[in-house]
């Protein structure tokens, strides 16, 4: 968060939980805070459920808001519904209206799904999906040691076992490993492989053809869903995840399956998908691309920003929009997902297809334009389809990303 924060042209001072509560605990301390905060634009807390006085918070969002300084929380989680351990202090459904973090001008969890809960307990809340590190989000090669240690394994989940029972995960979990035996690897810190983070996890995701994802309560209408799903595509894995209208609406057709409790739904996705080996590849490099361009903490702090009314750097946010397929006809979709199994234009047309792209305000002014005239990637011309237009909005409302897909005699003349 503070990198994404950087990258869009601010400066950071990070105050570490429990410098803050120890100093802020005196009134003389909580004035050192307060004078610190006067010059600031934003104060962002962002959640770790420390057990520490509510009120010594509390008494600093109140210098705040008497200097005029916005406040803002963030925890992409969600609460409503979830249990704590009973030693754990409060249960986490009752952190809303308990915890310090939601008495902030805005709150931004990635549940989209309890908004009256939220307004219930008067917490100002806006939806925030979770996304991926922006400066982590890339391919990695696997080294040699990576390949000698999850070449054996065709599919794969990363995660605890027994994590919230309000959902059947362990049920998820036993029913991969006795279907897929000894092919199926899990990786979590209760695990002999133990947590697996930063660079090699990105090479972990790419050795191992296929993993599975879940998400609580993941009912197809739901607009909750798991870090893991953004997490996974942008490091470049390939993932199997519940159907959710929301992902639908976020990156298009992805490797699915429903409803969430069918068992003989999921492994025949997974199954399809380790059969197509080739359309595997051209699916992930598709929603990684996007998810690079649209998914990473930096739109989303943008979004949040927004939401506040902070400015940044706008065209820092600025990408290539990945060019979604289109069902014209022309293809075989195959299994019912919407994949196809070779490209989806003529191999003599690809010379021909050029794009451009610039950033618009809503009545149409262009504000932006980069200029740009090139040759496609070989994964966007098999994307393209015939006379494809792509019009989206994007992170940087209330502006819009403008992409279009051009044959050589739609071309403008470039001088």
């Amino acid at each position: 968060m503070r990198r994404a924060f950087e990258y869009l042209g601010w400066t950071v001072d990070c105050w570490q939980e429990r410098e803050f509560i120890s100093t802020a605990r005196s009134f003389a301390g909580l004035e050192l805070f307060a004078a610190r905060a006067r010059g600031e634009d934003l104060v962002l807390h962002t959640m770790t459920q420390g057990n520490y006085p509510p009120e010594i918070v509390l008494n600093f969002w109140r210098f705040c808001r008497d200097a005029g300084v916005p406040t803002a929380s963030i925890h992409l989680d969600r609460f409503y519904g979830l249990s704590s351990p009973k030693d754990s202090g409060p249960q986490r459904c009752d952190l809303p209206r308990l915890h310090p973090m939601f008495r902030v001008d805005h709150v931004f969890t990635a549940d989209g799904d309890s908004d009256e809960l939220f307004a219930r307990d008067g917490v100002n809340h806006h939806w925030l999906p979770p996304a991926v590190r922006f400066d982590e989000a890339r391919d990695i090669e696997p080294t040699g040691e990576d390949r000698g240690t999850f070449d054996r394994y065709a599919v794969g989940f990363c995660g605890a076992r027994g994590y919230h029972p309000e959902h059947d995960r362990a049920g998820l979990v036993d029913a991969l490993a006795a279907r897929y035996g000894d092919a199926f690897v899990r990786v979590a810190g209760d695990t002999a492989l133990g947590t697996v983070r930063g660079e090699a996890l990105n090479r972990m995701y790419a050795t191992v053809p296929v993993w599975v994802g879940d998400s609580c309560f993941a009912g197809s209408s739901s607009r909750y869903f798991s870090d893991r799903f953004f997490e996974t595509w942008g490091r470049g894995g390939f993932l199997v995840f519940p159907r959710l209208n929301a992902l639908d609406d976020m990156v298009g057709d992805y490797p699915s399956w429903t409803p969430y409790e069918d068992r003989d739904a999921m492994f025949a996705a997974i199954d399809l998908w380790l059969g197509q080996p080739g359309a595997r590849e051209m699916a992930r490099v598709r929603i990684a691309r996007l998810v690079r361009a649209e998914h990473t903490y930096v739109n989303r702090v943008a979004e949040m920003l927004d939401v506040i009314g902070l400015d940044y750097d706008r065209l820092k946010v600025v990408a290539p929009i990945v060019v979604r397929q289109e069902n014209d006809g022309s293809f075989d979709r195959t299994g019912g997902d919407g994949w196809p199994e070779g490209p989806l234009v003529d191999e003599g047309r690809a010379d021909r297809l050029r794009y451009e792209y610039r950033l618009l305000q809503k009545n149409g002014t262009v504000i932006h334009d980069d200029g740009q005239r090139g040759r496609l990637t070989d994964i966007e011309i098999a994307h393209a389809g015939a006379r494809w237009l792509d019009w989206r909005w994007s992170a940087l409302a209330p502006h819009r990303v403008e992409r279009r897909v051009l044959h050589e005699d739609e071309w403008e003349p470039v001088e």
